[in-house]
């Protein structure tokens, strides 16, 4: 979760289903209505985890996504912080205070306003120990605007490839351009 930022996370790698979405994606749009892409959360995080195998990324074992209604999203991350290798304030210093394997379980919302999106994070737990929110979206904020695709997440974003909406809904995701 801390190594990726939230909504780019599934757009940014291939995988058999994300890749065709990602082609149709990146293909100039020739018509004026609406396309629709939907991708479940069970692609989603078969895509997330063999991306995360895959990396290099230090710490990060573990990244997976539940998806409910109106928006709102679960991601929990596991993390070796010994392994973990992060400058963002407060970051670094709660890392210091944390060791070995940690769970993070963040509950947010995407909120998504004339083709710009941004999360909101509602509750935070490391380990079962709950977290402010804004104390997590600090973190995030910092994380995010350190690697690519160096954007704050936590503040208004434009949405690649065209796209006007994405709809987040039990299981599964919409994207819309």
């Amino acid at each position: 979760m801390l190594a990726l930022p939230l909504l780019a996370a599934f757009l940014l790698f291939h995988d058999a289903d994300v890749e065709q979405v990602l082609a149709r994606l990146g293909e100039v749009k020739t018509s004026t209505q609406s396309e629709a892409f939907v991708l479940t959360e069970d692609q989603i995080n078969r895509f997330v985890a063999g991306k995360i195998q895959a990396s290099k990324t230090e710490g990060l074992r573990s990244l997976r996504f539940t998806f409910s209604r109106r928006g709102r999203f679960r991601a929990e991350a596991t993390l070796d912080m010994d392994k973990v290798k992060v400058e963002a304030f407060p970051f670094s210093a709660m890392s210091r205070l944390l060791n070995g394997r940690q769970t993070i379980r963040l509950d947010g919302c995407l909120q998504i306003n004339e083709a710009k999106a941004r999360v909101e994070v509602e509750s935070t737990r490391i380990t079962g120990v709950w977290i402010p929110a804004w104390l997590m979206s600090a973190i995030l904020a910092g994380v995010c605007k350190r690697q690519p695709p160096y954007i704050d997440v936590t503040e208004g974003f434009p949405l690649p490839y065209g796209i006007d909406e994405v709809n987040i809904s039990a299981g599964k995701v919409e994207i819309v351009r």
